[in-house]
């Protein structure tokens, strides 16, 4: 069948203005971005200050005055003035410091450094020409100049800093815009997650709901553990550097530096080291290098590298509280959830034990036998089915399984309800062919399972499949309906065959009294009621007072 061609024409043409609209919407998105920069620089960093903020808010929350808890606003508002604060202290004095530090290391020319510094790099080109790295007629400083005029650019590294110190500068004008925004995200945590979500399909709401809550939690941590790294470094830096014999100065300049550099995974703080090493040479040019210098650059390396080994101590000791808090929390949640699955599983299986009483109501019912002729059959295979755990553990079974097979013993007549009534409340002798509907129960009452009722447990449905077809098996092969010999039995039908039988011959039936406890017990390990393997009568012999006290306590009258 072929496809008309205005068809194929409007599908392509659906494509072409599916694609048309989908780049008209990107284009005009890219031009809102463009335009509305400012606005979307300022929401962005009204966000990370509200991340730094969190734990404020979280700690004045925790404030009572007189019974009262302070209001949202309120610890918005204290929490903008500690920011504030916090900026303008590092911006009035950290800031200008270095940077009149980075003018002064201006002044120091590279050639007045090597000049400075004969000796070693004397001896440090007597090493480099004998192991081949300079040529033997090259000029040891005039090399080491070039190379370190590269290195350090005292003038490109104070540029640098001046440009990120004005760009900060700018942020701090533009403030008086973000602190607006970031009150409101300071006051209601969801504000920036709810702007986030207006433009998330409805379909993936509590998906993308569920992902901001953990990110906004990951980025609080993450930025305030950043910033107090920072910090951290450049104390530990300042103070060290101090105690060594270093200008404060000059130290909290090359602890703000390290602080910063160790931002950098890896190979940050390797470089904030050596920046703190040039520092410390050129700042001492006027020390004489190997009994005064070096000492000084041997202690400042200790400090860095004790500073750094305080650093990932700290990092190693924060991440395992981090891990151990999400482990409790893991573990928690997953406890909450096992309660909630074992109350599930505990309502399923009173369902699934009402729904097996109820079937098996019928049937006594239907056979005119009494409601107690269920439970004995139940507690005694609970019974012998222990008995045969104890004596036997080839056979495997557990309390878990033993718990199946009793409870899917209560289903072993359920094909008797299709039986007429005419045959199985006959009070006479069966006729051959009515004996072989009566047998027919036990086929019927597995295509019932099979077929109509409907187990969720896999385990629960093959015992009780397997008890209703063969509950009247006998190990010498003479049972029906499969004719089924030895252990070509399983044990859980077994088992329901001798308590069956124990059951039949201790009840009052339409066709016969009862026998007492004794005769049932000496009929069935005669033989005269069926034939039964010796383990089974061994385990039934162990059990025989218990089953005794269960047919006293169930019994009919």
């Amino acid at each position: 069948m072929s496809v008309p061609e205005n068809w194929k024409n409007q599908g392509g043409m659906n494509t072409f203005t599916k694609y048309l609209l989908g780049f008209i919407a990107l284009s005009v998105a890219i031009f809102f971005s463009w335009y509305f920069f400012s606005i979307i620089i300022y929401v962005l960093v009204s966000a990370v200050i509200s991340f730094i903020g969190k734990p404020i808010i979280d700690l004045l929350a925790r404030i009572k005055i007189r019974g009262y808890v302070l209001s949202d606003s309120l610890k918005a508002a204290i929490t903008v003035v500690c920011l504030w604060c916090l900026f303008i202290l590092i911006f009035s004095t950290i800031i200008p410091l270095a940077v009149r530090e980075f003018e002064s290391l201006e002044n120091v020319g590279v050639t007045h450094i090597v000049s400075r510094l004969e000796s070693p790099v004397q001896d440090a080109g007597y090493f480099l020409k004998h192991y081949g790295f300079l040529d033997a007629d090259e000029d040891v400083n005039a090399w080491l100049s070039d190379e370190l005029s590269d290195v350090l650019n005292i003038a490109r590294l104070k540029n640098w800093f001046g440009a990120v110190a004005g760009t900060m500068s700018d942020i701090f004008v533009a403030l008086f815009s973000i602190t607006f925004i970031s009150f409101f995200f300071l006051k209601d945590s969801r504000l920036f997650s709810g702007m986030v979500m207006a433009v998330i399909p409805s379909r993936y709401e509590e998906q993308a709901r569920n992902a901001l809550d953990s990110i906004q939690k990951l980025l609080v941590r993450y930025f305030v553990g950043l910033l107090l790294e920072v910090f951290g470094v450049m104390i530990l830096n300042t103070l060290g550097l101090t105690i060594v014999g270093l200008n404060f100065n000059h130290a909290i300049v090359i602890g703000l530096v390290t602080g910063v550099l160790n931002v950098i995974p890896y190979i940050g703080p390797l470089i904030g080291i050596c920046f703190g090493l040039a520092v410390g040479i050129v700042l001492n040019l006027d020390m004489e290098f190997y009994h005064q210098m070096l000492p000084l650059l041997i202690y400042m390396t200790i400090v860095m590298l004790l500073t750094q080994l305080v650093d990932n101590v700290v990092e190693v000791f924060r991440y395992k509280m981090h891990l151990e808090v999400t482990v409790k929390n893991q573990t928690e949640r997953l406890k909450k959830q096992n309660a909630m699955l074992k109350l599930m599983a505990e309502k399923q299986k009173h369902m699934s034990e009402d729904l097996i009483d109820s079937l098996s109501n019928i049937v006594e019912v239907r056979n005119l036998e009494s409601e107690q002729h269920i439970k004995r059959i139940r507690e005694l295979t609970f019974c012998l089915g222990t008995s045969v755990m104890k004596l036997y553990p080839e056979y495997e079974l557990t309390e878990e399984k033993i718990d199946l097979i009793g409870w899917a013993s209560c289903l072993h007549d359920i094909g008797k309800i299709v039986i007429p009534d005419n045959i199985i409340l006959k009070a006479g002798k069966l006729t051959a062919d009515e004996y072989d509907v009566i047998k027919s129960h036990t086929t019927k009452g597995a295509e019932i399972i099979e077929k109509v009722i409907h187990l969720e447990n896999k385990e629960f449905y093959d015992y009780a499949y397997d008890i209703a077809r063969h509950h009247h098996e006998k190990y010498d092969g003479n049972g029906y309906p499969d004719e089924l010999k030895g252990e070509e039995i399983s044990i859980a039908a077994q088992i329901v065959s001798l308590v069956d039988v124990y059951d039949a011959l201790t009840s009052k039936r339409i066709y016969k009294a009862a026998y007492n406890t004794d005769k049932a017990y000496q009929m069935v390990m005669s033989g005269q009621s069926g034939t039964f393997s010796q383990k089974l009568l061994k385990a039934f012999t162990e059990a025989r007072e218990e089953f005794e006290s269960i047919v006293k306590k169930y019994c009919d009258n």
